[in-house]
């Protein structure tokens, strides 16, 4: 929760993809349910206390790619593009710098692994810092 929720709905919120604007419902909507996404994951760290290690970073990796291949097969069912699996959104994105299906998907899990590291980092040094003031260093 705490690696693809807040590092996709910030990628969401960056860059959303909206088929209709302020003050359409459907705006106030994706905004509200992209914020509360990342509030959630928020609230299992400080109010749940939830501590993560560098191998959450990668079974989130694992994850996400499983769930995408999943999404993946949905879309060509329904022909959807839930995820833009398949094709690009139409508007504005980060994915426009990514290349040409398929190969924007091989870049999006690489910025994927960079969020989620970015996303650990301030974990691990809570912990080194913990562990030096434990030995008492300075």
């Amino acid at each position: 929760m705490y690696f693809i929720g807040i590092g996709g709905a910030l990628q969401a919120l960056a860059t959303p993809a909206l088929g209709y604007g302020f003050p359409h419902f459907g705006y106030f909507f994706f905004f509200a349910e992209h914020g509360c996404v990342i509030l959630t994951a928020l609230y299992y760290v400080f109010i749940e206390n939830r501590k993560f290690t560098f191998y959450s970073v990668l079974r989130s990796m694992l994850y996400l790619t499983l769930i995408g291949a999943g999404v993946l097969a949905f879309d060509l069912m329904l022909g959807s593009n839930y995820m833009f699996l398949l094709h690009k959104p139409g508007s504005a994105s980060i994915l426009d710098f990514l290349g040409p299906w398929p190969w924007y998907l091989v870049s999006c899990e690489g910025i994927a692994l960079v969020t989620f590291s970015l996303l650990y980092a301030p974990t691990h040094v809570s912990a080194m810092l913990l562990r030096k003031k434990k030995t008492g260093e300075s």
